[in-house]
């Protein structure tokens, strides 16, 4: 920015400098004003764009990407026989009809140790400073895997934290007043466990049970002997999993007849973990580290005939989502029925807010010629009121969209859509559901006939889905065409579809194209109208690039032609100066002249 300093001028000769300078750069001024205002046009432009896109792609979000899917219109009012004992998700697309959950075998739990309180313990107190626990200290217990050692420091409290931070998939928590241990896995199903092992003694002090599942660590590499139930069982080095799976399960099952009470083993994170059904079971040996072990449970039910096992108690089958929350020998019948209301609300929604969206583009296309109105510089400014400046504004920014074929090419593209035929299905086109355009004069707005549109959702509710988000049959309209002669083709669709050729490719894709949705159409358009480009960007309607390179090098020129008009403003002052110094030296020399005289 040009500082300007005080001058003094005129002294000798009495001359209005300034004005005669500044008259005298006027030309230079005008240039700098008159691409000073181009730039700040185009500037105003880019702004105006900038809220035209946020405008067009606010539309795009809220209607056009959800019309192209058919969740959005597959939305079912669902009654229950007895909602207590499942939670139904109000958005669950369950087909059309009459479902059944069969019964309710198990619901998902996750891995519990079982605990009771330790009544003679002081919560404030160390462990090492009290009778009965302080010869805990130096003894060490793992949690899944992860060791933890008992120091003098540790109260109970500080101890259930330090459990809680081995393994962040599991809560631990020690109940002040109840004074028990409280530890859960955070998820549920049989993949999440809690393996309690170490010093024995450690967990009965703390009041933690024997769980009734036991996780075997067997060294397979080295032969090894176990003692179950007194009998020793010999498992030699290199034996399979699935060997000594079988003579655990022959061991532990010594003498049980009926199949309930027996226990299984199975093998997982390098484990043999023993499901005991008996209390009297013991396992000892050289070589195996033992651990008290928790599964979690899967929910086990049947829905409409089908075995489902699931780790959590979320179910989500055949588009219908919900929670059991008990378990029942009863049936439960779900009935869905379509939401055709939710359907119309949305299909109405869409016109009236397309209607305000192109309503206000023709506003803005239509729009008086502001050609005459620019910019007003700093000096044009003083001499005109707040309100006629803000006037004056008004007129050029409501202009500025005025015949703009960008914006006519994105409204024309949607207008040619929505008008546009789908072939394959039962309806071809939105006037066939009661969706028109009116007068010529309305310029593409739509009409929307309720009565019209339920109609045709109650003759066929899936036909209006396949036209407004589904999609026709290609093949079909493709035999149909080479049945007529319209076409002529040697090669049937699958044929067509498999070949690598262009044509073929092109014939496919052109099928496939007339079929498609009014959504899929409407999404696509705005998609080409807003690709990027060497002239504009990404999900810009304008060509934003091409714009943002003229305003930086009409903001160059500006400098330039600014710095030009400084020089020469600056050559006429000292000219100016040198001849009023001369004058001075004239008075001078006339004054002495006249003295002398005198």
């Amino acid at each position: 920015m040009r500082t300007t300093s005080i001058k003094f001028t005129g002294m000798a000769s009495g001359l209005d400098t300034e004005s005669i300078v500044k008259s005298m750069i006027a030309p230079y001024q005008m240039k700098v004003d008159s691409k000073w205002q181009q730039q700040t046009l185009m500037e105003m432009q880019k702004n105006a764009w900038r809220d035209m896109n946020k405008q067009i792609f606010d539309f795009h979000d809220k209607y056009i990407s959800k019309m192209r899917l058919e969740s959005t219109f597959n939305k079912k009012n669902i009654s229950l026989s007895n909602p207590s004992i499942i939670t139904i998700d109000k958005n669950a697309t369950l087909p059309v009809g009459t479902h059944t959950i069969d019964r309710i075998d198990q619901l998902a739990e996750g891995a519990r140790i079982t605990s009771k309180a330790i009544s003679d313990i002081d919560t404030t107190k160390k462990l090492s400073e009290q009778d009965g626990y302080k010869d805990l200290v130096g003894k060490k217990i793992t949690i899944n895997g992860k060791e933890i050692e008992i120091t003098e420091e540790h109260t109970i409290s500080s101890l259930a934290k330090e459990m809680q931070q081995v393994d962040p998939n599991i809560n631990v928590n020690f109940d002040t007043n109840t004074k028990a241990f409280f530890i859960s896995s955070k998820k549920t199903g049989e993949s999440h466990s809690i393996a309690l092992g170490g010093d024995k003694d450690v967990w009965n002090k703390l009041g933690i049970l024997d769980a009734s599942t036991t996780a075997l660590k067997i060294d397979t590499t080295k032969d090894t002997t176990l003692t179950i139930k007194g009998k020793a069982i010999s498992i030699s080095a290199g034996e399979t999993h699935e060997n000594i799976i079988t003579q655990l399960e022959a061991a532990l099952n010594d003498g049980v007849i009926d199949d309930k009470d027996k226990s299984k083993v199975i093998y997982r994170d390098g484990k043999f973990i023993v499901g005991a059904k008996q209390k009297d079971i013991s396992i000892i040996g050289d070589g195996i580290q033992k651990e008290n072990i928790s599964i979690g449970k899967n929910a086990i039910l049947s829905y409409n005939g089908v075995e489902i096992n699931s780790e959590a108690n979320n179910i989500s089958v055949n588009g219908a989502n919900f929670i059991i929350n008990t378990i029942t020998k009863d049936p439960i019948t779900l009935v869905a029925t379509q939401d055709t209301d939710a359907i119309v609300d949305f299909m109405k929604e869409f016109v009236t807010e397309y209607n305000k969206l192109i309503e206000d583009i023709h506003n803005k296309l239509d729009a008086a010629s502001s050609k005459s109105y620019k910019p007003l510089t700093s000096e044009q400014k003083k001499e005109m009121s707040e309100y006629e400046i803000e006037a004056w504004d008004k007129k050029i920014k409501d202009g500025i969209f005025r015949k703009d074929p960008d914006l006519k090419y994105v409204v024309d593209s949607m207008r040619e859509v929505l008008s546009g035929v789908v072939e394959g299905g039962t309806f071809s086109s939105l006037s066939e559901i009661g969706i028109s355009t009116g007068d010529w004069k309305e310029k593409g707005k739509l009409h929307f006939d309720e009565d019209k549109f339920r109609k045709a959702l109650a003759k066929d509710t899936d036909g209006v889905i396949q036209l407004i988000a589904g999609s026709g049959d290609p093949k079909s309209v493709f035999e149909k065409d080479l049945a007529n002669g319209v076409i002529s083709s040697t090669k049937s669709w699958e044929e067509l579809k498999k070949s690598e050729l262009e044509n073929d490719k092109a014939l496919v894709a052109k099928y496939e194209n007339r079929t498609k949705s009014i959504g899929d159409r409407l999404y696509d358009s705005i998609n080409n109208v807003s690709r990027s480009t060497t002239l504009r960007s990404a999900y810009s309607f304008y060509n934003d690039k091409a714009l943002d390179k003229k305003i930086t090098v009409a903001k160059d020129d500006v400098k330039k032609l600014e710095e030009r008009m400084y020089r020469m403003e600056d050559m006429y002052y000292k000219r100016f100066m040198a001849m009023e110094k001369m004058m001075q030296k004239l008075n001078s020399q006339s004054s002495w002249l006249t003295s002398q005289m005198g």
